[in-house]
C-alpha cells in the first residue's frame, strides 16, 4: 500500500497563545502553532479513570505496537488511529502544485476567504470569493441619485463586513478547536502517539499558519472594508450637504422668481395706466385741434373784415380829397355829408379798433393754444418714451421670467 492512502484527519498542534483582536472586540486566546516543524513533547502519560495505560511490552508478534484509542477529530467525529504502523508511515507533503486540504472543523459550506483586489482609484476593496464582480455604474449628477446610490454601497460594504466578521469568527473558532484538540493530544500517552502524531501535528502547525494567514487576510480585508464605509460615509454627508444647498438654492431661486413676477405684474399696470393717460391725451389733442382750427376760421373771417375797412377807409379818403380838391361849391354841402362821413369813419374807427383788439385777443388766444398744444405734444412724446421703455421693461421681465421658468 502507498504511504498516502491512509491520511487521517490532520490535527492541529498544541501551539503558543497569542492574542488577536477580531473586528475591534475584546482579543481573543488563539494558540499558535509551532511553525518549526519539530515535533512537539508531550508530558508523561497518565492513566485516566480507571484505565490502566498499556503496558509498553503488550505488541504483536511482528514487532508493531497495539493499537492506541481513537482520537476525537476537531468537527467531533472520531477518527481512531489504525496502528503503529500507520502511523510511523511517512505523511505525503504538498508540493507547489498540489492544494492544502482545508481544515476539518471548516464546514463544508463555508465560503472561501475575501481577496484583496486593486480598484480603479488604487484602493484595495474586499471582495468574497461567492460575489461577482459588481459592474460600474454611472454616476447622476443629482445629489439625490448620489445619496441614494451611496446608502445602497453603504448596505452593501455593511453586509460585506458582517460576513467578513462571521468568517474571521469561523476561522477563529477554528483556530481555537484546533488549539484544544493539540491540547487534549497532548495529554494522551506520548510513546504511542508520539510517533503517529508527529506528522500530523507538523501538518496541523501548518495549516494553523495557513488559517493565521487567512485570519489576517480577513482582518485586512475587514480593515479595508470599514475604511471603504467610513470614506462612502463621508461622501454620504457631503452629498446630503450638497442636497441642502441646492435646496436653499432653489428657494432663493424660487422667491428671485416670485419677485420678478410681482415686479412684471406692476409694470404691466403701469403700462395700463400709462395706454389710457396716452388716449386721454390723444382725446384732449384732438380737441384742442378742432378748437385750434374753429380760431384759425375765426381769424380769417376777422382778417377779412379788417382788410374790407381799410379798403373803405381808404376809399372814403380818396373820395374826400377828391371831393375837397374838385370844388368849394360843394363845400357845405360836402361838409355836411363829410361831418356825416366823419362820424361813419368814427364808428368805423372805434370799429376797427374793436376789430384789431379782437384780432389781438384772438391772437394772444391763437397763441396760447398753440404753446398750450405744443406742451400737449411734448406731453405725448414723454409719454410715448415713457411707454417705449415701460414696454421693453415689461419685454425684458417676460424674458427674465420665461428664462427663470
Amino acid at each position: 500500500m502507498g504511504k498516502g492512502k491512509n491520511k487521517k484527519k490532520k490535527v492541529p498542534a498544541a501551539a503558543a497563545p497569542s492574542h488577536i483582536a477580531v473586528n475591534g472586540d475584546e482579543p481573543q486566546q488563539v494558540d499558535s502553532a509551532a511553525a518549526s516543524g519539530d515535533a512537539i513533547q508531550p508530558p508523561m502519560p497518565t492513566p485516566v479513570g480507571d484505565d490502566e495505560p498499556p503496558p509498553e511490552s503488550a505488541a504483536i508478534p511482528n514487532g508493531e505496537h497495539a493499537a492506541p484509542p481513537p482520537v476525537e477529530a476537531a468537527d467531533g467525529v472520531e477518527s481512531p488511529v489504525d496502528s503503529a504502523a500507520a502511523a510511523n508511515r511517512d505523511p505525503s507533503t504538498p508540493t507547489v502544485g498540489d492544494e492544502m486540504p482545508p481544515d476539518s472543523a471548516a464546514p463544508a459550506d463555508a465560503n472561501p476567504p475575501p481577496s484583496i483586489e486593486a480598484a480603479d482609484s488604487g484602493e484595495p476593496s474586499a471582495k468574497t470569493g461567492s460575489e461577482d464582480q459588481v459592474p460600474e455604474e454611472r454616476w447622476d449628477s443629482s445629489p439625490e441619485h448620489e445619496v441614494e446610490q451611496l446608502k445602497a454601497l453603504n448596505g452593501t460594504l455593511v453586509k460585506e463586513a458582517v460576513v467578513t466578521r462571521g468568517r474571521v469568527a469561523t476561522l477563529t473558532a477554528q483556530v481555537d478547536q484546533c488549539s484544544a484538540d493539540a491540547c487534549a493530544i497532548a495529554d494522551l500517552e506520548p510513546v504511542v502517539l508520539r510517533a503517529a502524531l508527529v506528522a500530523p501535528l507538523q501538518a496541523a502547525a501548518e495549516d494553523g499558519t495557513a488559517l493565521r494567514g487567512h485570519l489576517a487576510d480577513a482582518q485586512q480585508s475587514l480593515q479595508v472594508a470599514e475604511a471603504r464605509v467610513a470614506r462612502e460615509t463621508d461622501a454620504r454627508v457631503e452629498a446630503a450637504a450638497r442636497l441642502e444647498e441646492a435646496q436653499v438654492e432653489k428657494l432663493q431661486f424660487e422667491e428671485l422668481l416670485r419677485g420678478n413676477q410681482a415686479a412684471a405684474a406692476s409694470a404691466s399696470e403701469n403700462v395700463t395706466q400709462l395706454e389710457a393717460s396716452v388716449g386721454e391725451l390723444a382725446g384732449k389733442s384732438t380737441e384742442l385741434c378742432a378748437e385750434k382750427g374753429e380760431l384759425q376760421k375765426q381769424l380769417g373771417e376777422m382778417s377779412a373784415t379788417a382788410h374790407s375797412v381799410n379798403a373803405l377807409k381808404a376809399e372814403v379818403e380818396g373820395n374826400f380829397h377828391d371831393y375837397k380838391k374838385s370844388t368849394e361849391i360843394w363845400r357845405q354841402e360836402m361838409k355836411e355829408k363829410l361831418d356825416e362821413k366823419s362820424k361813419q369813419l368814427d364808428s368805423l374807427i372805434t370799429s376797427e379798433a374793436e376789430m384789431e383788439v379782437k384780432i389781438r385777443s384772438l391772437e394772444a388766444k391763437l397763441s396760447a393754444a398753440q404753446a398750450r398744444n405744443r406742451e400737449m405734444e411734448l406731453e405725448m412724446e414723454t409719454s410715448k418714451t415713457e411707454l417705449d421703455a415701460a414696454q421693453k421693461e415689461v419685454e425684458k421681465l417676460q424674458i427674465d421670467v420665461a428664462n427663470a421658468t
